[in-house]
């Protein structure tokens, strides 16, 4: 274990706000995006409405996996949410 560092520390606090926003930002598009298809899917119903409660459950599944990930091992820009 190393010693504590200012820069550091604001690194990871800058990494793992990244990482909170991205998460916001795939729910907030998930929850918009599959709403909309899943209350036409209602109205359907049949093998629309149970491929829709699969690609609901695909993108719960993934936003778990966004959870998971280690900031390290996102690819992704941390300037800015």
């Amino acid at each position: 274990m190393g010693l504590w560092s200012p820069q550091l520390w604001l690194v990871e606090v800058m990494e793992q706000t990244s990482r909170s926003c991205k998460i916001v930002a795939y729910n907030d598009l998930r929850t918009q995006f599959v709403g909309r298809v899943r209350d036409a899917a209602m109205k359907i119903v049949g093998q629309v409405l149970e491929v829709t409660k699969i690609l609901e459950e695909a993108f719960s599944v993934q936003k778990e996996l966004l959870i998971k990930i280690k900031p390290s091992q996102m690819q992704i820009s941390t300037r800015h949410c």
